[in-house]
């Protein structure tokens, strides 16, 4: 246990047993500010002790909050979605790279792709780095049949929407017509 005299409001001196450590400037600065601040009596002790909090917050404070700040992060910003509306009377299956294939029931939907951006405008799909083709298929008496295919990518045959704030939405819809072409 430290023990601190205080006497003519000089700077205290500690005491301490002979197998304890001395303390490191950071901790004798609270005994440095007792000090300055004048306590030599023992009522006006925890008066002073709130002053010296006080003033810990309002120096420690500030450095605090502002190590908190988190540095922007690359993947947050306005959102571009990718969806395959299929409108048509035929059940389709979805093959991406690197992806299980999907169904997409006739009359669903299903969103393949989304993609982050910076500023505020969406990411056309011939700007997308997330997918480079659609390639449709139909089940038939267990093989697959490619039915639509865009490759390479059409911008003009997508539908953009902004259905809120921050998200866009890029639509390819299928229809009986489009998959007959």
């Amino acid at each position: 246990m430290i023990q601190y005299l205080f006497i003519n409001s000089e700077a205290p001196t500690p005491t301490k047993p002979n197998n304890q450590k001395t303390l490191t400037p950071f901790l004798d600065l609270p005994i440095r500010v007792f000090s300055i601040l004048g306590v030599t009596k023992k009522a006006n002790t925890m008066n002073t002790i709130f002053k010296v909090k006080r003033l810990y917050l309002v120096l420690v404070l500030p450095l605090i909050i502002a190590m908190q700040c988190e540095e922007d992060d690359l993947s947050s910003g306005f959102e571009t979605a990718y969806t395959i509306d299929n409108t048509s009377s035929r059940d389709l299956i979805f093959f991406r790279d690197g992806f299980p294939q999907v169904a997409i029931n006739s009359n669903s939907n299903y969103q393949f792709a989304t993609e982050l951006n910076q500023v505020t405008e969406p990411i056309a799909p011939t700007a997308a780095s997330v997918f480079s083709s659609i390639k449709l298929y139909e089940d038939q008496e267990g093989s697959f049949i490619l039915v639509y295919n865009q490759d390479p990518l059409n911008d003009d045959v997508w539908t953009l929407t902004e259905p809120f704030e921050n998200k866009f939405i890029y639509t390819l819809n299928i229809t009986d017509a489009l998959l007959n072409e």
